[in-house]
C-alpha cells in the first residue's frame, strides 16, 4: 500500500495523536496530498472526537493567522497542514512533528523540520516505509538526512 490511503499507517498516526494529547503535547502532522489530510482529519474526528484545522492550498490567510495564534498560544492541540504552509510558519510551543506524507527531497524534509526546531525539545515522527520498494528508497534518503543533521 502507499501513503494516502493506507488504513494501518493512518489508524497509526491517529494512535500516535492520541498518545501525544494524553501527554499534553503540541501536535502538527505534515501532509503531501490533501486527500491524505482529509483522510487523516476524519480519521481524528472519528476515533477521537475532536476536530482539528486542516491548512491546505485553498484556506484562507484569515484562517491560517487564526491556527497559528492557536498553535502560539496552545489552544490548538493537534494542525494538520499540506506542504502549502512549509514556509512562513514557525511555532515554538509544537512539541511534535508528524511527517506523514513520506517524500524525499531534502529540501522539504528540512522546511517542514524547521517549523518545529525552533524547540530544541522536539520530537519527529517518520515512517520507515520498508513494504514499498519505491517509498523505501525515499525512507533512506530521508534517514540519511536525519542521521548527516545529528538527529538520531
Amino acid at each position: 500500500a502507499g501513503v494516502v490511503e493506507n488504513k494501518y499507517r493512518n489508524g497509526q498516526i491517529v494512535e500516535l495523536v492520541k498518545e501525544k494529547l494524553k501527554n499534553k503535547k503540541i501536535v502538527f502532522i505534515f501532509v503531501t496530498y490533501t486527500l491524505h489530510g482529509h483522510l487523516i482529519k476524519e480519521a481524528i474526528k472519528k476515533k477521537l472526537g475532536i476536530d482539528v484545522p486542516f491548512i491546505e492550498g485553498a484556506t484562507p490567510e484569515k484562517e491560517r493567522i487564526l491556527v497559528k495564534k492557536g498553535l502560539k498560544d496552545k489552544k490548538v492541540k493537534v494542525c494538520i497542514a499540506s506542504n502549502s504552509w512549509m514556509e512562513g510558519l514557525t511555532v515554538k510551543t509544537i512539541t511534535d512533528l508528524i511527517l506523514a506524507g513520506s517524500g524525499k527531497s531534502e529540501l522539504q524534509l528540512l522546511q517542514k523540520a524547521g517549523r518545529v526546531l525552533a524547540n530544541s525539545n522536539v520530537c519527529i515522527t517518520d515512517f520507515n516505509d520498508s513494504k514499498n520498494k519505491h517509498l523505501s528508497s525515499h525512507t533512506t534518503e530521508r534517514f540519511s538526512v536525519y542521521i548527516d543533521k545529528g538527529w538520531m
